[in-house]
């Protein structure tokens, strides 16, 4: 056994995050000796399969063949076609003990493979190929769960397990800050910042002797103050740059998964790459390296045809991946000229899975949506890139979790795009400052298509819950903000604010090609603000991200309107 083209610097990379995987795999194995439950087995699954990938992304084959054989039982186990008896926990821990034994020794030798352990790797190897062989000739097990039975049907276990797992429940997801993190910075950088705190203590030492002596009054003092107020807000901007990296390590690392599954699969692919100069907070481009991985391998297996299926097009084919700055932040661009996305067929995956009904006409981009429900794949078969039901869902929540957006766009039989819209840092944000139900809200601007004035606009409906209104010809619901807020709901409104001389300020987000508006009180005013962890009481709460410090040194909730726009959308959807 051999690691082809180990890239030693990756291999680094990826042990620093795999120590944390195998830790919850383990938890997970001996959480189902307890209670085998829908949602503990998605999280493990959940696990093996990220590990998986990463590490053939880095050029660990060997390692990764272990974790495929496993997490094909494990697969059997969420999809109920076998019972977590405590032989099968125990192949999965022998499993997990010895890739954690493995993966010490690549810290030491990225070349290495198990020599001494060989016969050990192949006993496990042939258990858990003979756990496989007897699951598959077994009778389904469906309903043997003791908590959230469910029957066989459209709605499967795989389906229902990843759904739970995507709403938290399954914490088989790495928690942030549970590794001590480390950024690389230029040695020009950090000069920078010594000079900066060098200039500012000079004039802070001159308005303490102005206080001291009495003349806060004098020119020399209002000139300290100016300066210092322009140092901060330099200081403020160099540590945001201290982490912002560029995207070139991401793209290369894309750019080798592509490679590796166009390999397997025998497709001739040109990888085309721009914008790699471009940068991100480091926090942004690790949670979103999974994602991408995903929609790059997703795009060779499902969006690149083999040379002989490719008719008149060149027989190699192009995947794009660029980068580009935007007025919101950055956008990573992924598409291919491939076969397209079949919206029929597609559709109809939908209509078996009971997220549509026949006969209802749907529009490409809201068939498009479901390819990013949980559990839900077109694949015919398995294999290790497709047809397990986890991919494009992983890339949906997280952008989400950022704040971020995304776009598809499709033609078939000429290739598919996807745009994925993500905020430069989530540490510092643009923010407005909104009142309603006489509380103060931040609200993210990235979220925020426009802010428009009620006045100016003509009403179609109106009634003590929203208004229909028309903007640009077209008609947009508003809602008044207070009324999707929990802590405050008995304090909302009762009438719909009666049309006056004061303004009356809606902010309109856009979700998914569909507009929302959110009706407030008063945009007091736009503020950069520091993102700061809610607190435990109320980290639960849909649509609260995060808390902040405003100018006037007043806490203040963080609002996400397209998350309350989405659960308006699915309400209607339901009705």
């Amino acid at each position: 056994m051999s690691n082809d083209e180990v890239n030693g610097e990756f291999v680094q990379i990826f042990l620093e995050e795999c120590g944390d995987i195998l830790a919850d795999w383990e938890r997970h194995c001996l959480g189902l000796e307890q209670s085998p439950t829908p949602e503990r087995l998605s999280a493990l699954f959940r696990a093996a399969h990220n590990l998986k990938g990463s590490a053939r992304s880095v050029g660990l084959n060997e390692f990764a063949k272990l974790i495929h054989k496993a997490e094909d039982l494990i697969t059997l186990l969420r999809d109920g076609h076998v019972h977590p008896d405590k032989n099968i926990v125990a192949a999965l821990l022998s499993a997990q003990s010895l890739l954690l034994s493995w993966s010490e020794e690549l810290r030491r030798n990225t070349a290495f493979v198990p020599v001494e352990q060989r016969d050990a790797l192949e006993v496990l190897l042939k258990q858990l190929n003979n756990k496989k062989a007897e699951a598959v000739t077994a009778t389904p097990a469906f309903g043997m769960f003791d908590e959230n039975p469910i029957p066989p049907g459209p709605a499967s276990l795989s389906f229902a397990s990843a759904k739970s797992n995507s709403d938290g429940a399954g914490g088989g997801e790495r928690r942030e800050n549970d590794s001590h993190e480390v950024i690389r910075v230029p040695a020009a950088k950090i000069d920078t910042l010594m000079q900066i705190i060098g200039e500012l203590s000079t004039q802070q030492s001159t308005i303490m002797h102005c206080l001291k002596s009495g003349t806060m009054g004098e020119k020399i003092c209002h000139n300290a103050v100016q300066i210092a107020s322009k140092l901060t807000r330099e200081l403020q901007l160099q540590t945001m740059g201290l982490r912002l990296i560029d995207l070139s390590r991401l793209f290369q690392r894309l750019e080798r998964a592509a490679r590796d599954v166009a390999s397997g699969q025998g497709k001739d692919v040109s990888i085309e790459l721009s914008g790699a100069e471009v940068e991100l907070d480091k926090t942004v481009i690790e949670r979103m390296t999974d994602a991408l991985t995903h929609m790059v391998r997703n795009a060779i297996d499902h969006g690149i045809e083999a040379p002989d299926q490719r008719g008149e097009k060149p027989k190699t084919a192009v995947l794009r991946l660029s980068a580009f700055q935007t007025a919101g932040g950055v956008s990573i661009e992924v598409s291919d000229d491939g076969r397209g996305i079949d919206t029929k067929r597609v559709l109809e995956k939908a209509i078996q899975k009971g997220l549509a009904t026949v006969g209802k006409d749907l529009p490409p981009e809201k068939i498009y949506d479901f390819l990013f429900a949980p559990g839900f794949s077109t694949a015919a078969a398995i294999t290790e890139v497709s047809g397990r039901g986890v991919g494009l869902d992983v890339v949906k929540r997280t952008i989400d979790q950022l704040g971020g957006s995304l776009t598809t766009s499709s033609v078939l039989g000429q290739g598919t795009r996807f745009i994925l819209s993500l905020p430069t840092s989530v540490s510092i944000i643009d923010s407005l400052i909104i009142l309603t139900n006489g509380m103060q809200y931040v609200v993210p601007i990235q979220e925020i298509s426009e802010v428009i004035d009620m006045r100016a606009c003509t009403v179609q409906t109106s009634n003590s819950q929203s208004r229909t209104i028309l903007l640009r010809e077209k008609a947009v619901n508003v809602r008044r903000l207070g009324a999707h807020l929990p802590l405050t709901r008995d304090m909302r409104k009762t009438e719909a604010p009666a049309a006056g001389s004061n303004p009356e300020p809606a902010m309109i987000v856009e979700v998914d090609g569909q507009r929302l508006g959110f009706a407030v009180d008063r945009v007091i005013g736009q503020q950069p603000i520091v993102i700061r962890k809610l607190g435990v009481y109320v980290a639960h709460i849909p649509g609260f991200s995060g808390s902040t410090v405003l100018a006037n040194g007043e806490p203040a909730i963080i609002l996400s309107p397209k998350t309350f726009a989405r659960q308006y959308f699915s309400m209607q959807e339901v009705s």
